[in-house]
């Protein structure tokens, strides 16, 4: 299965950085300038990818894929693809898609992320979606639970 992970209050800290605990900032972190992942990211990361998932990022933001990726290198997680808004703007915007994001788009079978209305595009447009509120604590059980449902 294709999983595509939101950035902002879904792995990485928005803003205030009190939305959730993260990873500690080891040297490796802090010399490739990576943002602080979610605590729990790194394992659960690396356990769906053992299982044959292909982890993916999809953000709103405009992050360079290059930095993107050396953050999560940095943690040791080798990512399969990433969208940024400017990857959805090049495919999804000729296509005449109105949804902030549209993961079939790229292949991509669950969408996880922390917007209510990303939940609603996917309910109209068809495409899964799992929506993780940033201050629940067992997110990450709920995301095995939908992976599950769906392999």
């Amino acid at each position: 299965m294709r999983i595509a992970f939101d950035l902002d209050n879904t792995l990485i800290p928005f803003t205030s950085g009190k939305q959730f605990k993260v990873e500690p900032r080891t040297f490796i972190r802090r010399l490739f300038r990576s943002e602080p992942l979610r605590v729990g990211t790194i394992e659960l990361l690396k356990n769906l990818k053992s299982e044959g998932h292909e982890i993916w990022i999809y953000t709103s933001s405009y992050r360079p894929k290059n930095f993107i990726r050396r953050t999560f290198f940095a943690h040791g997680i080798k990512l399969n693809g990433i969208v940024t808004q400017k990857t959805h703007d090049q495919i999804v915007k000729p296509k005449n898609i109105r949804f902030s994001k549209h993961p079939p788009s790229f292949g991509i079978d669950l969408l996880i992320d922390d917007s209510k209305g990303v939940g609603m595009e996917g309910d109209q447009g068809g495409f899964k979606t799992l929506i993780i509120n940033p201050k629940n604590d067992d997110w990450i059980s709920r995301i095995y639970s939908v992976v599950s449902e769906n392999d």
